[in-house]
């Protein structure tokens, strides 16, 4: 995969040059540093964005009366259309999606996390530069190569329509809102633990493709280890599903989310490198359509950093699917916020 070659040589070009300017090479890969990881977000494909995904978030808590705000933008561009005898399915489009979000230490051990969604969604007019990305970076141009700028966002079954979405400028999506337990503080030993419960709120409007309008529930579990500058971190979250009234001959189960990733800090308290492997299952009955059928198995390479003695936060990084035709082309995704 020419993505995972270039990243491993970007990677390893700039761990030689840090370690190179450092006067110490062996101080400096033992210096305990505080771990910037995981890159936080979510999943924000088509259809499976009005669905509740625990989003990805640090192991441990801020600590009582303490808070973090930060800004996210997320921008997915896909292609995918397929069909049989029974489904028929077209997903052409870029997903422009915007979350505010804070979460409020109101114990040592427990923080509180809402997140204010915007969705928007419109023709693909990255078709271009998304075919010459998979052309020059990927192994070939892939699903793009037939792209054609038409804006679609529909599928049916039987000649009858499951969803038919038209396109949407910056529009409120579902409130999410959970709940964090650290319930082991790492030790020499021991890595930290935390238990998480969460909520989708049905603030969307399913008519319009912007939420599900029904509640989902969620329930996880996440550990984390530093190892000086090296830290790992994974978990697993589970979702309950209420489908849309449309889509009950659709959506059949839960979702279930593993996710597993490694951090090395670059920069002390200034800059990380982290990567992160995301598996979704999906919820809908079987279809023969691989882009419904088949799990989401992700790779999230991004960096993240922070200016003024680790108060204001920034993260960059860029999902890619590992397994073909599951989920987007790519989501590239940005956000800024501050810590008090």
């Amino acid at each position: 995969m020419r993505l995972l070659q270039n990243l491993a040589i970007l990677v390893a070009v700039v761990l030689l040059g840090v370690a190179w300017a450092t006067p110490s090479e062996a101080s400096y890969f033992t210096e305990k540093t505080e771990p910037w990881g995981p890159l936080e977000g979510r999943n924000v494909i088509p259809l499976w964005n009005l669905f509740y995904v625990m989003p990805i978030e640090a192991t441990t808590t801020l600590g009582q009366n303490h808070a973090k705000f930060f800004t996210s933008f997320d921008l997915v561009s896909i292609d995918e259309k397929n069909n049989n005898p029974r489904f028929q399915m077209a997903h052409d489009m870029e997903v422009y999606r915007t979350g505010f979000n804070l979460t409020y230490g109101i114990l040592d051990n427990v923080d509180v996390h809402v997140e204010l969604p915007f969705i928007g969604f419109g023709n693909g007019i990255l078709d271009g530069f998304t075919g010459w990305y998979h052309e020059n970076l990927l192994f070939g141009a892939g699903s793009r190569s037939g792209a054609d700028d038409q804006f679609s966002y529909r599928a049916s079954a039987n000649g009858q329509n499951i969803y038919a979405f038209t396109p949407r400028q910056f529009e409120i999506s579902d409130v999410n809102v959970d709940v964090k337990w650290q319930v082991v503080k790492e030790t020499n030993a021991l890595p930290a633990v935390a238990v998480r419960a969460g909520l989708k709120i049905p603030t969307g409007d399913y008519a319009e493709g912007t939420g599900s309008g029904e509640f989902d529930y969620g329930f996880g579990i996440s550990a984390a280890k530093s190892f000086n500058r090296f830290h790992i971190f994974g978990g697993f979250d589970f979702s309950i599903i209420e489908d849309p009234q449309a889509l009950r001959a659709f959506i059949d189960g839960e979702i279930y989310h593993w996710y597993l990733g490694g951090e090395f800090a670059l920069v002390k308290d200034y800059l990380s490198y982290i990567t992160q492997l995301e598996f979704q299952t999906t919820p809908t009955v079987e279809t023969g359509l691989g882009q419904f059928d088949r799990p989401i198995f992700e790779i999230n390479p991004g960096f993240k950093g922070s200016f003024l003695n680790r108060r204001i936060q920034w993260r960059a990084s860029l999902r890619e699917d590992i397994i073909p035709n599951s989920t987007a082309d790519y989501t590239a995704s940005f956000s800024l916020g501050f810590q008090i």
